[in-house]
């Protein structure tokens, strides 16, 4: 079960998935709030419960930049997958701008 602390936005954001030092590959963030994210497209070798890093990708002063948080795998179906924060200093100030400007 999802537990979601605060509502999410929907978001167009690269993401890029890492278990064990493992680049799982990019996806597209679909929402993002306080508690976690959805992206698009689901790993079979990620199952429930599993600890992966999200790296965001934002543009900062003109330059790309990845931010770097640990999620744990909560929701999961054919097409796509729920992350819960396991860190408590998410920088949403820093990506949702971003986000909202590639979704326009």
């Amino acid at each position: 079960m999802e537990h979601r602390n605060g509502s999410r936005i929907p978001v167009c954001l690269n993401v890029s998935l890492w278990k064990g030092g493992k680049n799982l590959g990019w996806y597209c963030a679909r929402d993002i709030g306080p508690g976690g994210l959805s992206i698009k497209g689901a790993l079979p070798e990620l199952r429930l419960n599993s600890l992966v890093k999200v790296s965001i990708e934002t543009v900062q002063n003109n330059r790309f930049q990845l931010l770097d948080y640990r999620a744990l795998v909560v929701h999961k179906n054919v097409s796509s997958m729920g992350f819960m924060w396991t860190d408590y200093e998410i920088s949403l100030p820093m990506i949702i701008p971003e986000a909202i400007r590639r979704a326009a």
